[in-house]
């Protein structure tokens, strides 16, 4: 009973994990293909299409920008950004990671501290339960078995 219990916490977990995975795919495809749209209409403009205003600009202009966003389709940015999400250090994960611990390792050191000093008095208490039984066998008569 116990088993079936897991299995369907684990399928129910499993198709929960890729509905939401679809949900946040639909969302990055929609907001990569307005891009993708509003890069088109700003590549039909004057400024990217006449050479001596696009010239002018030299830099400072949004053409190569919208060039590259139209070099990919909406649909594999969209898969990129989901990979991105599910990646080990993906959206600076590993950034908020450091930045945590790094605050945080006064903390970490005296916990480690405090349950290390627990480890070896439980040791202590252990070792000296061990030799007790130890001696108690030692000094124990063995019983006949009929």
């Amino acid at each position: 009973m116990k088993l079936s219990y897991f299995t369907l916490f684990l399928s129910f977990s499993v198709i929960m994990y890729f509905i939401t995975q679809l949900g946040s795919f639909h969302s990055y495809w929609n907001k990569r293909l307005r891009e993708h749209k509003k890069a088109k209409r700003f590549l039909t403009q004057e400024s990217c299409v006449d050479p001596y205003i696009k010239a002018d600009l030299g830099d400072f202009n949004l053409c190569t920008q919208s060039e590259e966003i139209l070099s990919q389709s909406p649909f594999f940015k969209a898969l990129y950004d989901l990979a991105e999400d599910n990646s080990l250090c993906g959206r600076g994960k590993c950034y908020m990671f450091y930045t945590d611990v790094t605050s945080n390792i006064h903390k970490i050191i005296i916990t480690l501290g405090i349950l290390s000093i627990l480890v070896c008095f439980l040791s202590g208490l252990q070792i000296k339960r061990h030799r007790h039984e130890n001696a108690v066998n030692y000094y124990r008569l063995p019983i006949k078995n009929d």
